[in-house]
């Protein structure tokens, strides 16, 4: 088991090599404690206070994370073993035999490897872009710091405001100016976005130049011409 600590929440449980599933609540938010179990109960607390114990009937137990990945297991014993006949192989100095164990080998690796590569490429590609400017943005916004909202379908956005330096202060400062509403709520880890005009959805997440933050909006650092955007999750 392991907690979620983001603003969803919930606790994971894994195998040796994957999440199996995700265990929730109604009060789920940032989480860093591991649950609890005792006979017949499962303790889950979040980083605001909030306990809540699930008690299981007598006949029923707390859900296992001990099921076992056979693929998985399968899959690095035959790597082990080609890689054993290979090393025989060119010990005995057999080249057809080297060549055809060789090849099984490299394939295995590279079926255990690509898609762990795959998934990387694709999280740099989502997280990692340019912003290309808006035609319809007025000149004098350029060289300034904007801000671009997505709300229910519609993009609102401004420029040419007083540099700011963090997220925060920026997105405070342009919902002023538009007469967007916000429900910011202070957490254990900082400022956390809840809705914009009352649309909550699940969620809201920010770029800054393109670009996912890995901190929160009020540490999210700034530069005098940074384009932030807000879009639902």
């Amino acid at each position: 088991w392991a907690p979620s600590n983001t603003p969803n929440g919930g606790w994971g449980v894994f195998n040796q090599t994957a999440l199996i599933r995700m265990e929730t609540t109604e009060f789920d938010m940032y989480g860093t404690s591991a649950p609890g179990f005792s006979n017949m109960n499962l303790a889950l607390g979040n980083d605001a206070g909030i306990l809540l114990v699930k008690q299981y009937a007598s006949y029923e137990s707390p859900p296992q994370s001990s099921d076992v990945d056979l693929i998985g297991i399968v899959h690095y014993a035959a790597v082990l073993v080609f890689f054993l006949l290979t090393c025989f192989s060119v010990a005995l100095q057999n080249p057809k035999q080297i060549a055809k164990l060789g090849s099984a080998f490299v394939l295995l690796v590279a079926i255990a490897v690509v898609p762990e590569l795959s998934v990387k490429l694709a999280e740099n590609s989502a997280t990692q872009g340019e912003v290309e400017w808006d035609d319809d943005w007025p000149d004098e916004w350029k060289g300034t710091q904007v801000m671009v909202f997505e709300i229910d379908g519609q993009q609102h956005a401004i420029g040419g405001l007083e540099p700011q330096t963090t997220v925060y202060e920026l997105t405070t400062l342009a919902c002023e100016e538009l007469g967007i509403t916000t429900q910011i709520e202070q957490q254990y880890l900082g400022a956390y976005l809840v809705s914009f005009n009352g649309s909550i959805g699940d969620g809201w997440e920010f770029t800054v130049d393109g670009t996912r933050s890995p901190v929160g909006m009020s540490d999210a650092q700034l530069k005098d011409d940074s384009i932030v955007e807000w879009r639902p999750v």
